[in-house]
């Protein structure tokens, strides 16, 4: 049995999805301001996320 290992950002908060990106999602930008922002919430758990597959 493999062990995959967590997968973290820089400041140690754990990816609930690192294969995920906000510039693979057909609903970006998903709010206003969106492009202000530098995390990328696909990452993290977005419950909005649709990828283009």
């Amino acid at each position: 049995m493999k062990i995959i290992g967590i997968q973290k950002d820089r400041f140690g908060v754990k990816l609930k999805y690192p294969n995920r990106s906000c510039k693979d999602c057909i609903k970006r930008p998903c709010f206003k301001g969106f492009n202000l922002c530098v995390s990328d919430f696909a990452k993290y758990g977005c419950i909005y996320y649709k990828d283009h597959k």
